[in-house]
């Protein structure tokens, strides 16, 4: 129960006569209590002393600015006849008026005077002089054929820039050759730097590593999307032979790769370990 409610319930005389003793004895000890004790008990004697006259007062402000339902409805009767007045007023004023002006009957209208066409002299304009015959009337100048303006369609580099942007993280990869120390690795196919101009070019990837296969093969476009979410474009496991102490690997296929900038991966497939990496270009 909160200081408050036991308050209230002392003030109404609803407390335990233990429970009261109690609370007596805390207001003695705190000043602060007793004092809002004080103050709820005036304020409840003011509101209890003064309610009747408040209730008089709402009601005469009820009677005097809110009349019932059906002496307003005894002011219609009366305001009728004055509406219908000033509906008719306003459609008489805004009637619509003949505003076309009536030509006056004084007036005659004057026949056009038509002249005789045969008495008219028609107006004579003279030919104009042959120009003297030189060289260059007599033989003009071939014109130069116009030619129709060119409709090249633009490469796809230009149209398509970003397919060719390099990928920061394949960069640092191929510039720091990012591989395993511990195997050596030779790529013969394709060059740095390849480009292969079809639009289903033929990819060949090959070379020689002294890795144990099987490997795997990997390639990406340069979107950072493709690396961050490993979304490859190629991943296929390269033929493999043997060469003495050495394993050579190949794969060579006519693929769908759009045109753009790729990056591929040649790694252990045991244990993903990059033995070498390059680039080429589809244009």
């Amino acid at each position: 129960m909160t200081p408050q409610e036991t308050a209230e319930r002392y003030l109404d005389n609803r407390l335990p006569v233990s429970e009261r003793k109690a609370f007596e004895a805390r207001m003695r000890q705190d000043s602060k209590l007793a004092a809002e004790v004080a103050a709820l008990r005036e304020m409840r004697s003011f509101f209890a002393a003064d309610r009747p006259d408040l209730e008089d007062k709402l009601s005469a402000l009820g009677d005097q600015y809110f009349t019932p339902r059906r002496e307003r409805s005894k002011i219609w009767p009366r305001l009728l006849p004055v509406l219908l007045l000033l509906v008719v007023a306003v459609v008489w004023r805004t009637r619509p008026t003949d505003t076309r002006q009536t030509a006056p009957d004084t007036l005659e209208s004057t026949p056009p005077v038509i002249e005789n066409p045969a008495s008219v002299a028609p107006e004579v304009i003279p030919a104009p002089e042959p120009l003297p015959p030189t060289a260059e009337n007599e033989n003009p100048p071939p014109r130069p054929p116009v030619e129709a303006p060119s409709r090249q369609t633009p490469p796809i580099a230009a149209a398509y820039p970003a397919r060719y942007l390099p990928n920061p993280t394949a960069e640092s990869i191929l510039r720091e050759q990012v591989r395993a120390d511990d195997y050596q690795t030779t790529v013969t196919s394709p060059p740095a730097n390849a480009e292969f101009a079809d639009s289903q070019p033929i990819i060949t990837i090959a070379g020689t590593t002294d890795a144990v296969p099987p490997y795997r093969l990997i390639v990406y476009t340069n979107r950072s999307f493709d690396f961050e979410n490993d979304y490859r474009s190629l991943d296929i496991t390269p033929q493999v032979s043997r060469s003495g102490e050495d394993y050579t690997f190949s794969f060579q296929a006519k693929t769908d790769l759009e045109k753009g900038l790729y990056y591929w991966f040649l790694q252990r497939e045991e244990d993903e370990t990059l033995l070498k990496s390059g680039k080429f270009t589809v244009r």
